[in-house]
């Protein structure tokens, strides 16, 4: 009769079991393989780079090192203008991947799609300019036109979603 270990993972409230047999040992083993959390992976030394600077960039080390001393305390961190622009950019390509498909596939309805998603683009932009002159009361007018093309490029995709599902049912 095989021997049953248990075992705590460490910081964790999960419980491991296995036996002192090899079959439980590999078991075991593959589990730390899956739980381990993900090392970082060097894309050259640039992205190790662009971390060190995105640490920095956080408004109490930046303004310890002086880095960010003429930003006011609402400008937004280096991290998260990168996930604003590449969210912009991926949007865009999208955008640009779904009319090239509607012409590929002779579906015009996908073309359509990407006018449904033009509102949630210029969406986008209204927070992105927002944001570029520091939430300014003047510009508080962005928010609201924000949220009603949200609204609105939400309600489009839908209406395009539905559409070129009716076309597949319809070629079916």
């Amino acid at each position: 009769m095989p021997i049953v270990t248990t075992a705590r993972v460490k910081n964790s409230d999960q419980m491991i079991s296995s036996t002192d047999s090899p079959i439980g040992a590999h078991a075991q083993q593959e589990y730390r393989n899956t739980t381990r959390r993900p090392r970082a992976v060097s894309l050259g030394g640039g992205a190790l780079l662009l971390l060190q600077v995105a640490a920095l960039s956080s408004p109490e080390v930046g303004h310890a090192a002086g880095l960010l001393a003429g930003e006011p305390s609402n400008a937004l961190s280096l991290p998260t203008w990168a996930i604003h622009t590449s969210s912009v950019i991926e949007w865009a390509i999208a955008m640009s991947l779904m009319w090239k498909y509607g012409e590929v596939s002779g579906n015009e309805r996908w073309k359509g799609m990407t006018w449904g998603m033009l509102p949630c683009l210029g969406s986008a932009m209204c927070a992105c300019t927002w944001h570029f002159f520091y939430n300014a009361p003047e510009l508080e007018f962005l928010v609201a036109l924000q949220a009603f093309l949200t609204i609105v490029g939400n309600t489009t995709c839908w209406i395009a979603a539905y559409r070129i599902y009716q076309s597949s049912v319809q070629q079916q």
